[in-house]
């Protein structure tokens, strides 16, 4: 079977793995040593009762094992004929629409905001195979409250658009989000 890592730069340091074997045999043994010079065996036992050095080579296997792996995700590891090429046609829209109060003025008939919906309406229903979304806001929220992530449902956002405004003017923190 023919595979090949996409980035083998970073099967580089897998190399490091002996050094961290190395110096993991050189702390056992000065572990080992220390304890020998600290005095009586017995006592040094009852002081490092909690320690075990099966769970200290599992920890240490288990970082080597995670560092090797992180490597050989990092490289990506491919096989032949393991992906397709899909063509997608369309694009991403995202539909970004002030609802504040500004927009219930009458200098466009009907108002601003009637007019938007109707646009808003109009660009729906010429996209086709696309992803629409729809971000609403208005000056009391700091930032846009997405109503509608992307989506090819196209019926989606168009279902949204008539709850924008109730008979008042348009709050964003009273109309909105209640629906």
């Amino acid at each position: 079977m023919n595979f090949r890592f996409e980035h083998s730069e970073y099967l580089l340091p897998l190399a490091l793995i002996p050094v961290m074997i190395f110096l993991f045999t050189v702390v056992i043994k000065w572990k080992n040593t220390t304890l020998k010079k600290i005095g009586n065996e017995k006592l040094v036992k009852l002081l490092i009762l909690n320690y075990s050095r099966r769970n200290f080579l599992i920890k240490f296997v288990v970082i080597c094992i995670a560092f090797a792996l992180t490597s050989f995700a990092a490289a990506n590891f491919q096989t032949p004929g393991g992906g397709e090429n899909i063509r997608r046609q369309g694009l991403d829209v995202m539909i970004a629409l002030d609802v504040s109060t500004s927009m219930m003025a009458t200098d466009i008939q009907p108002n601003r905001l009637e007019k938007a919906k109707l646009l808003v309406n109009r660009l729906i229903d010429k996209l086709e195979n696309d992803q629409i979304g729809l971000v609403l806001f208005a000056s009391t929220v700091p930032f846009g409250a997405i109503r509608a992530r992307l989506t090819f449902a196209v019926a989606d956002p168009r279902l949204l658009i008539p709850r924008f405004v109730r008979n008042s003017p348009f709050s964003m923190t009273k109309g909105m989000i209640s629906t």
